[in-house]
């Protein structure tokens, strides 16, 4: 009961301290308006006409009479509650309650402060989530320009290969084309040119072979083995042709045996260029 009974009276000192410190604070400062009021009246009255003598008379004395008033409520109040502290704390030192006062103070002070604290160091954890935050978004964008960047040379160096393939293509195709054009401007050039009596006894012989001709025979009439390159059984070809040329031949069957000699050269010429 003694510990309850000294709790009860050192919280009802403080609350009491409290309200004492307020209300003369605010007397004081109430007096220092009131007598500032009265003194400028006072001197409003001698510098001014007078015609509002009785007026500032008035005004200036009310207020004197006002702050008079507040000093004596405010001695008298200080009285009272001197008596209620004496009576109520008589085991309890004044000095010690100031002292816990001040502590509370401090202690609330303290707690602003680390309440302030704390927030600062959670404001600044959140910035450094966010600039860390963003700073990932950026490295994920420039990791995505990069590969971005190795897919477009990547794509770009598979482009000149198939562009240098197809030029390598078109060239090959071109120069087949043209050795075409110029092994049958070669044969049209033959069969147009006019005949000739030479060689009368062996194309007499040679187109009697060419009724009968396949491709084993052709390979035969012409020397050259079955595997021979193109170019060597087309310059056989040639050699043949000019010695069965009308302009070697003049009078004999030359034509029929041209054309069957163009005939299987052609199918050969064919199958050279399915294997390729």
């Amino acid at each position: 009961m003694a510990n309850i009974r000294q709790q009860e009276t050192k919280q009802d000192a403080k609350e009491r301290y409290f309200l004492q410190r307020n209300f003369f604070i605010s007397v004081v400062l109430l007096l220092i308006f009131s007598l500032v009021f009265s003194i400028s009246l006072i001197l409003i009255f001698y510098l001014k006409e007078k015609q509002l003598n009785i007026l500032i008379t008035v005004f200036s004395s009310l207020f004197s009479f006002l702050s008079l008033l507040i000093v004596i409520l405010s001695i008298m109040f200080y009285i009272k509650q001197e008596n209620i502290l004496n009576k109520y704390i008589v085991f309890y030192d004044k000095k010690e309650i100031k002292k816990e006062i001040k502590e509370l103070l401090l202690a609330n002070k303290k707690l602003k402060k680390t309440k302030k604290i704390e927030r600062n160091k959670e404001i600044n954890e959140q910035l450094q989530q966010a600039k860390l935050d963003e700073f990932k978004h950026l490295q994920q964008e420039k990791e995505l320009e990069l590969e971005q960047h190795k897919f477009n040379l990547k794509n770009q160096r598979n482009w000149e290969e198939a562009n240098l393939e197809h030029d390598q293509l078109l060239r090959e195709m071109r120069k087949k084309r043209q050795q075409l054009e110029q092994d049958f401007v070669f044969i049209n050039d033959l069969n147009q040119k006019p005949s000739s009596n030479q060689y009368q006894a062996l194309v007499l012989s040679f187109a009697q072979q060419l009724k009968q001709l396949d491709d084993k025979n052709f390979y035969k009439i012409l020397a050259v083995s079955e595997n021979a390159s193109f170019e060597e059984i087309k310059s056989a070809y040639r050699q043949k042709t000019k010695q069965l040329h009308l302009d070697f031949n003049k009078g004999l069957d030359s034509t029929k045996q041209i054309s069957l000699l163009n005939l299987d050269f052609n199918n050969i010429n064919k199958e050279t260029e399915k294997d390729e």
